[in-house]
């Protein structure tokens, strides 16, 4: 769906956002996966952190790549590498958290988690101006204990979570607190233990609602636009125009097509010289 100009944006985007496939083309994809041996799992929320969770569980989880139209998902602590489509192409291109992290100068893969849960992502905002770039500077000089192999304590990202709310200059109201659905989803690879957390799903009725109160605020404006602007003349019958006697002499007469003067293109003449003249034997 296209946002076309002068529509109201923000109802498209609820539409596009709202959107699911039929169950019954659904359904048609998971026979031919089935087929091929493919293991299909259905989610309640977002399928990010059932993924995490899967190559956490996973111990060569070092060899698994995740095909992905999320970038979110190379911040978790055991993925180690994304494909996702790039361009109008849609080019398949893999990217690496060493290459991340590398571009960010920032010294392990903690320190990348935590930039990533502090920036705008899919559970929580940002702080004013604070992208993920300016965020990673920040970061950077963080003392953040490396822990267990398996799993990040979470009271260790509450901490630093507090060291990086205490060096932000900007005037905020952020506490530990606010990240709760981020560190959920992130950390705990588990969306469902957020008290905030609403499954991603949404019913067709809800996309048929929005479409109904778009396509009424489409005839409103359609209905102001032809109003006239003078309520005495605003009739149902349509207005016709007063019937002029006809007049043979002027509605006969045709116009004389203008005589336009043609110019005379002028040719210059070329001045011949003669050879002679430059001739080395003049006397």
């Amino acid at each position: 769906m296209s946002i076309k100009k002068g529509a109201p944006a923000s109802t498209y985007f609820k539409c596009k956002t709202l959107y699911r496939a039929p169950r019954t083309a659904i359904q048609e994809i998971l026979d031919e996966l089935s087929k091929l041996e493919w293991k299909v799992c259905r989610c309640d929320f977002q399928a990010d952190t059932h993924i995490a969770d899967q190559c956490r569980k996973d111990p060569n989880n070092a060899d698994i790549v995740v095909i992905t139209r999320d970038s979110d998902l190379l911040v978790y602590e055991h993925i180690h590498g994304i494909t996702i489509p790039i361009g109008r192409a849609h080019e398949l291109t893999t990217f690496t958290k060493a290459n991340v992290m590398s571009s960010l100068e920032l010294p392990s893969a903690r320190h990348l988690l935590l930039a990533a849960l502090l920036s705008k992502n899919d559970y929580s905002s940002s702080i004013l101006r604070h992208t993920l770039q300016k965020n990673a500077k920040i970061v950077q000089g963080i003392d953040l204990d490396a822990g267990s192999s398996h799993s990040i304590p979470t009271d260790s990202v509450k901490d630093a979570i507090r060291k990086y709310l205490e060096r932000v200059e900007t005037p905020h109201s952020r506490t530990p607190e606010h990240y709760k659905h981020a560190i959920s989803a992130f950390v705990e690879c588990r969306e469902d233990r957020s008290d905030s957390a609403t499954p991603s799903t949404s019913t067709h009725d809800q996309i048929c609602a929005l479409l109904r109160s778009l396509e009424m605020k489409k005839l409103a404006r359609r209905a102001s636009r032809s109003s006239p602007a003078d309520p005495s003349q605003s009739s149902t019958a349509p207005q016709q125009r007063e019937l002029q006697p006809y007049n043979g002499q002027q509605q006969d007469q045709k116009r004389e097509p203008r005589k336009r003067k043609k110019k005379r293109k002028t040719k210059k003449k070329r001045q011949r010289v003669s050879t002679w003249k430059h001739s080395r034997w003049e006397h």
